[in-house]
Parts: structure tokens; sequence; C-alpha cells
């Protein structure tokens, strides 16, 4: 592999608390993620799933500092996500790591298991809605920060 573990954030999902106290058997999407993992072969101690309920890629590099603040020998990243993600993702948590004691590499990696055509985006609706909706959160990030 590439990396050394498998690092996530527990991201918040509507309703989960109110399913889990009426006893139902809801999973978190970290936790599907990391059994998925541990059918491939990855090791359970090599996957760590961060506290957090984040709502947002900012939330999660926020989420992400923390760890690095906490994990001097941590120094580089690779940002597993969907292919039209990817790039505001990257520049995310480049932002987060910025005013760390020390650099941080932060590498985007588009997953390959997600059904886009970069070449010809346009043509697919639904290609396109996710293309436009990353340009308008890539203007509210810059706005915002």
């Amino acid at each position: 592999g590439y990396g050394k573990m498998i690092l996530m954030v527990r991201n918040y999902q509507p309703g989960f608390d109110e399913a889990a106290a009426k006893g139902l058997a809801v999973t978190r999407e970290s936790e599907m993620v990391k059994s998925a993992a541990m059918q491939s072969d990855v090791p359970e101690e090599d996957i760590l799933i961060l506290p957090g309920d984040a709502r947002s890629t900012q939330d999660e590099a926020l989420a992400v500092k923390k760890y690095l603040q906490d994990n001097a020998e941590v120094d580089s990243l690779i940002i597993a996500t969907s292919p039209t993600h990817s790039a505001r993702a990257k520049k995310i948590f480049q932002w987060a790591a910025a005013d760390l004691d020390r650099e941080v590499r932060v590498i985007s990696c588009p997953s390959r298991y997600v059904e886009f055509d970069a070449a010809n985006w346009w043509k697919d609706r639904e290609d396109a809605s996710q293309v436009f909706l990353e340009h308008v959160k890539l203007i509210h990030f810059y706005l915002e920060k």
C-alpha cells in the first residue's frame, strides 16, 4: 500500500442517534468502510476512525489537523475521494495543515470506483451536476476562509 494507516473522520448522519436509541441496528458509514478495508486484508490496528460528527470536508480536515498536531511523526496524507471532489478536498486539507509546525504533504487520489468521465462530464446530467456543485462549494470555501 501507499500509506501506513487508514484514517477516517466519523461523519454526521442525520437520525443515527434516534435510530440507535430505538434499538435499531444501524451502522455508521465510517464503520462500513472500516469493515470493507478489513475484508480487503487491512489489519484493524491500521485503521483509525476519528471522532467528529463531521458535516463537511472542512470539518473532516480540522479533525485530521488535530490528529496531526498530536502525531508529529505524520508528514503526509493521501486523500481518497470522488474524482469531482478531489481537487477541492486537497485544497481544504492543505489549508487546514498550513499552520502546523511542520510541512505536511497532501496528495489527492481520486477513487477509480466512482463512475465519472472527466473528458465528457458535460454530456452526463449527474456528472455535470457534480462538477457545478463542486465549483459552487469551492467558491464558498474561498469566501468563508
